[in-house]
């Protein structure tokens, strides 16, 4: 064993992780070793999960939930600016954050309505709508 410990049910998963990653990284310290890389299922999936870990070094090997897309057809993404870039060269830059009734919380990226307007591709990308979301 490495660690144990208990959490109130109002709390996700991914919540925990840094309180049980922390009480793990010093409990294998105490003994010399030191924590690479985790194992965890969903319930642990987050941004603020992984930004935990990525500041510590460790890999963490953590399914993201079903709502998660790591590419988006017809988009590259630019960490740099964070913003995505369509094929045609329309940046769609961060607005905000959502959070879903699950509790996720989700970024979202949007184009300018002036980028799409006359796109040839308006009618495939974006249907009726003035923005690519």
């Amino acid at each position: 064993m490495t660690n144990i410990e208990t959490h109130h049910a109002d709390k996700k998963d991914s919540q925990c992780l840094p309180s049980v990653l922390e009480n793990t990284i010093d409990n294998l310290g105490d003994n010399g070793l030191q924590v690479e890389e985790i194992l965890a299922d969903t319930g642990y999936s987050s941004g603020e999960a992984l930004k935990d870990l990525e500041s510590k070094n460790i890999t963490g090997y953590i399914p993201n939930f079903g709502l998660y897309k790591p590419s988006r057809p017809g988009f590259t993404y630019d960490q740099e600016n964070d913003r995505y870039t369509c094929s045609r060269g329309a940046h769609l830059p961060f607005k905000k954050i959502n959070t879903t009734n699950l509790g996720y919380r989700m970024k979202v990226y949007r184009s300018s309505s002036k980028d799409c307007g006359n796109c040839s591709l308006r009618s495939t990308c974006i249907g009726k709508s003035n923005f690519k979301k």
